[in-house]
């Protein structure tokens, strides 16, 4: 993953070398996370072993995040940073028992209790990102989209590649202050946890508010 992003930014560096304005912008906004499944796995539970899969669902949760880049025309290259706390609302395990088939719907702490581990995951997104904005330079309203390739780092599993694409604008406050908005898709390879247990690939479907300055230039 690291060589990766090694050679994602040593093929940027052309273009980057000859950017005219620097910029710095953060984000808060509201994540949300399809139905996450696992593959099939076995755990020994209070109750005996169980074999079979989960089926998640999380909550919609508070994400934030800081990105920095640089600005050349209609372009823009930035290194982002992303974080979002996945807590675990409903699940649903599947599978069977000591050998019987076996079922159990609930909370957070019901599916705690029962296989004696938590599904909640800290997800950390580093990514290089490139975008193509609209408009002239000046222009006080510029929508842009983008496209991003990075790591997905998680608590208790592995980090994975994450990609994501961006739909967004941005409204000049003054010549060097903007705000804006954006929506970002962002899809992660499927992880193994600490505990050996692998999941199907995630989705994240994020809408942000964005505060951000321009710096340096011509």
């Amino acid at each position: 993953m690291r060589a990766l992003l090694l050679a994602a930014v040593l093929a940027a560096f052309p273009t980057i070398a000859s950017a005219q304005t620097g910029y710095l912008e953060g984000s808060i906004g509201l994540a949300l996370i399809p139905d996450v499944e696992t593959d099939d796995y076995s755990i020994d539970t209070v109750e005996g072993l169980f074999q079979g899969h989960g089926e998640l669902n999380y909550e919609t949760e508070f994400t934030g995040g800081v990105e920095a880049g640089l600005a050349f025309g209609q372009f823009r290259v930035g290194i982002g940073w992303d974080v979002v706390s996945a807590q675990l609302d409903t699940g649903r395990i599947v599978g069977t028992l000591d050998g019987s088939p076996f079922l159990v719907e609930g909370t957070d702490d019901e599916i705690a209790d029962f296989l004696g581990l938590s599904f909640d995951e800290n997800v950390h997104i580093f990514s290089l990102n490139g975008y193509y904005n609209f408009g002239v330079p000046e222009a006080s309203f510029r929508p842009f989209i983008g496209i991003g390739v990075g790591g997905a780092s998680f608590q208790d599993a592995d980090t994975e590649l994450a990609m994501s694409a961006t739909l967004g604008a941005r409204f000049a406050i003054t010549e060097n202050i903007y705000t804006g908005a954006r929506y970002r898709f962002t899809w992660v390879q499927g992880p193994e946890d600490d505990l050996g247990i692998s999941y199907n690939s995630i989705t994240l479907h994020t809408v942000s508010l964005i505060l951000g300055f321009y710096f340096g230039g011509p």
